[in-house]
């Protein structure tokens, strides 16, 4: 056993967890190995750090599951998950839903102006329309 897999299997007898992950980009199928102290779920998001042409760089990845058998023999020195992520697919629909918020009340602002505006040009008032409304339901039956 090399030195790098003994110091794995002493971190695995005290809590160090190993699992695979899937890459957004990978093929269907292929896993990584890496290793962490912390637990995670199937389908999490984490951070990884991956080597891209000689340098380090941190990726997305998802957790596949927890590796229960690894093998001490490989010559791989397994890297750490650097550590989860909220699902970006939440986080990204909650950014545009405060997009979209945003531009309705922007919307909504633009009409009252241009209807003020509107009212002003034409020397009325908004509180010469208050005795509008909509009619009763009664009334409206007949």
């Amino acid at each position: 056993m090399q030195i790098h897999n003994t110091v794995l299997a002493i971190q695995m007898m005290n809590g160090l967890k190993v699992y695979a992950v899937a890459f957004p980009s990978g093929q269907k199928g292929q896993h990584y190995t890496y290793k962490t102290f912390d637990t995670f779920e199937v389908d999490d998001i984490v951070l990884v750090p991956v080597d891209r042409n000689g340098n380090a760089v941190f990726s997305t990845a998802r957790i596949v599951e927890e590796v229960e058998l690894v093998d001490f023999d490989s010559e791989i020195q397994l890297k750490y998950i650097n550590q989860k992520l909220e699902n970006p697919y939440d986080l990204h629909g909650a950014l545009n839903s405060q997009d979209q918020k945003a531009k309705a009340k922007i919307a909504a602002a633009q009409v009252q102006k241009a209807a003020q505006e509107y009212l002003s040009a034409a020397g009325l008032k908004a509180s010469d329309f208050a005795q509008l409304s909509a009619p009763a339901a009664d009334e409206a039956k007949s």
